[in-house]
């Protein structure tokens, strides 16, 4: 079962473990979004590797990447979904 995550206690647990939560987070969305579509994009593992090795960049990539893949899945299953990855982008900036 996909267990729903508050934004806030994210934004909480992140700034407490200085960022640590921050991969914890891209690793469980990672893991739970192939678990809904029923195919693997991308391994987990990998994803929070190239957040590391790329100092972070790569969650950029992520999140435009995923925001996509939400919009192209709930197309294709008749769900109106308005945002995309740049919609994504733009709300990440925000933070």
């Amino acid at each position: 079962m996909i267990q729903q995550r508050n934004f806030w206690m994210v934004l909480l647990l992140s700034i407490v473990t200085c960022g640590i939560y921050g991969y914890y987070y891209v690793y469980t969305m990672t893991r739970d979004l192939n678990q809904i579509v029923g195919e693997q994009k991308i391994d987990p593992a990998l994803a929070v590797l190239l957040t590391i090795v790329t100092c972070g960049i790569y969650t950029y990539i992520w999140y435009y990447q995923y925001g996509n893949y939400i919009q192209e899945v709930a197309q294709a299953n008749e769900v109106k979904v308005f945002e995309n990855g740049t919609s994504y982008l733009l709300w990440l900036d925000q933070l």
